[in-house]
């Protein structure tokens, strides 16, 4: 069995809200992998949903940012309740980076709180 090195945490977060709503905006926003894209599908959501979301991203709604063994960009995480389109209210776990020049929003994370694969 591998053993992965947990990561690194802080209480303060990397990416200012105004950064993060401004590219929520504009759409500037990118999948860092399949799973998120599924995790959406999964709950319904279009890229312009997940945006209304990243927009309403409050300071009270921050948890922690999370640096990982081997990385060199620290992702925020936000835990927000959010109406999914068939009116009832989720828990999400969000969680992002941005890179470079700060032009996009990478979502590594868009699910459920508390989420098991495939749970949902």
């Amino acid at each position: 069995m591998v053993s992965q090195t947990p990561p690194k945490r802080r209480g303060t977060a990397e990416y200012p809200l105004a950064e993060v709503h401004r590219l929520a905006a504009t759409e500037c926003v990118a999948y860092a992998g399949v799973r998120v894209n599924g995790d959406t599908v999964r709950l319904g959501l279009e890229l312009s949903d997940v945006c209304d979301c990243l927009g309403a991203l409050r300071p009270e709604h921050f948890h922690e940012s999370l640096l990982y063994d081997g990385l060199s960009c620290w992702q925020d995480v936000y835990l927000i309740t959010w109406e999914m389109p068939d009116g009832t209210n989720r828990d999400l776990y969000v969680k992002f980076k941005m890179m470079g020049g700060r032009v996009t929003l990478y979502l590594c994370s868009f699910h459920p709180e508390g989420w098991k694969k495939d749970e949902y």
